[in-house]
């Protein structure tokens, strides 16, 4: 489907039509454009030129009297009907089979190990006696005079 205006065939009329018109004309100005003529002659005077480009961009800016038609999004195709489901059948009992034995209990876990106490502490030794120079000071005053 060849929709007015589309230059760039990319299915939207907008600036980058108006884009390529202008850089085809501008390098190729000798250009066969006969084959643009039905897609970007969108004011359909015969050719495709400066008027063009100007009538989609005041289209695309909603300038009265240059209205571009949008192309319109090809249609999908209606998606066939889903077939209905077959009705299920009642399912065949499952033959009774015997009781399952109960599962064995887990086994417990190991006890984390327990941290080695610590040693008590030894109690201080006591201290010798200190020397008993208390006596002997006495009986030296006591004895002597100094």
């Amino acid at each position: 489907m060849v929709v007015k205006g589309d230059s760039n065939k990319d299915g939207i009329i907008g600036t980058l039509d108006a884009t390529y018109l202008m850089e085809l004309l501008k390098n190729n100005p000798e250009i066969d454009i006969s084959s643009l003529i039905e897609r970007s002659d969108i004011n359909r005077d015969g050719t495709v030129n400066i008027n063009d480009i100007q009538h989609i961009l005041k289209g695309i800016v909603g300038i009265e009297g240059f209205e571009i038609l949008q192309p319109e999004p090809e249609s999908q195709p209606e998606p066939e009907p889903e077939p209905e489901p077959e009705p299920e059948s009642a399912p065949e009992p499952e033959p009774e089979s015997a009781p399952e034995p109960e599962p064995e209990p887990a086994p417990e876990p190991e006890p984390e190990p327990q941290p080695e106490p610590e040693p008590e502490p030894q109690p201080e030794p006591e201290p010798e006696p200190a020397p008993e120079y208390w006596r002997f000071e006495l009986y030296l005053k006591t004895h002597f005079s100094y």
